[in-house]
Formats: structure tokens, sequence, C-alpha cells
């Protein structure tokens, strides 16, 4: 699954046993200052999940942990929105420092816009 946040993007998925009582989860960023910045916010979760550097990858930063901390994970990130709009938050919380992501962040935006902009109902007039 992806998610996009306003402290990075991460691709997550199982991985290893898939019958295991509890699977890890493999968390996979293109940048590993998103991966740094899901760390500092959940270090109870992820803190002693070294960034493993896979360069030769599609996604170059990888961690592991339980499905059980993901959940606590994920279910942080949901908790922690209080914004009104996730393109300008992700903005303040970078910093301005991050025009990778930010643009990024716009394309998907633009894209799914693009991709669903025919099905959307008509504009009544007044």
């Amino acid at each position: 699954m992806w998610y996009f946040t306003p402290i990075g993007f991460y691709s997550v998925v199982q991985f290893g046993a898939f019958s295991a009582p509890d699977p890890f989860m493999m968390i996979r960023s293109r940048d590993r200052t998103h991966l740094e910045r899901l760390q500092q916010a959940f270090p109870r979760e992820l803190a002693l999940s070294p960034i493993l550097d896979t360069p030769e990858r599609d996604y170059p930063f990888r961690l592991l942990c339980t499905k059980a901390e993901w959940i606590m994970v994920a279910s942080g990130l949901a908790a922690r929105i209080d914004y009104p709009n996730f393109k300008d938050e992700a903005a303040v919380v970078s910093g301005g420092q991050d025009s990778r992501y930010m643009d990024a962040v716009h394309e998907v935006w633009s894209t799914v816009w693009d991709a669903y902009k025919d099905t959307r109902p008509p504009v009544e007039s007044a």
C-alpha cells in the first residue's frame, strides 16, 4: 500500500513468511529522510529497526517491523490528521526543503484529477 503523508512517502508490503502469527512488514522509501522522520514520529514502534540501504532496488531504503507495530504506526498516522489541506501540511512539515517530494505530491494529485475529471457530477447553476 502506498502512503503519502506529511512526513514522507512509503510503500508498505508484507515480507517473509505469510503464515507467521505476527508477520513482518517492509516499509520502503525512495528517500532516507522519510524513513528517519517516521522513526522519529514513532520511536516505540520503529526506533530499533535499522534503515537498510538497498541501492540496487526500486526503493533504496527499507526497514522492517512486525505487522502489529505497523498497525500502530498506520493508526498513529491517521490519528495525526489535524489539517484541512494535505499538500499545504506536507509543505509546512518539510519546511520547503523537500521539493522533490512536493513535486511528486502535486504530480500524483494532478494525475488522479485528470484520470477522474470526467466522472465529476455537473455543477448546478444557481
